[in-house]
């Protein structure tokens, strides 16, 4: 069980964001002490990863799938992921069609070593 303060530690949320959690119905604690300490299990913290992916996927929380659905986050969170990389290639693409002679208009030496190096992801950006 974790106090308030120690769910917003280990999550990176604030109290203030655990309790508009509170208020929406999409998370409610474990127990609560008579003088109204709150505290939550494991399970809150899957639905609070769960609204965090949600969040950056660009989701409403009124959107939000209901809780346990983990499964739609996973394919929503791939898809997403997807996107990404196909965005990438098309980036990689573009830096290598500026880079080839004749076809772009690089032609410093030092800006095509860091172009290289970011084509083929390695770190050091060195031209031979």
């Amino acid at each position: 069980m974790y106090s308030l303060t120690e769910l917003c530690r280990r999550t990176g949320i604030s109290a203030r964001t655990l309790r508009h959690y509170e208020r929406l119905g999409l998370l409610s604690p474990t127990a609560t002490t008579e003088h109204g300490r709150r505290f939550y299990g494991g399970r809150e913290l899957e639905v609070i990863a769960e609204l965090q992916m949600l969040g950056i996927l660009g989701h409403a929380l009124s959107r939000r799938p209901a809780v346990g659905h983990l499964d739609e986050v996973c394919r929503q969170l791939q898809r997403h992921l997807d996107a990404m990389e196909q965005s990438v290639a098309a980036i990689r693409a573009e830096i290598s069609r500026l880079a080839r002679p004749g076809e772009g208009c690089l032609g410093d030496e030092v800006l095509l070593g860091v172009i290289r190096a970011l084509v083929t992801g390695t770190a050091s950006a060195r031209t031979a």
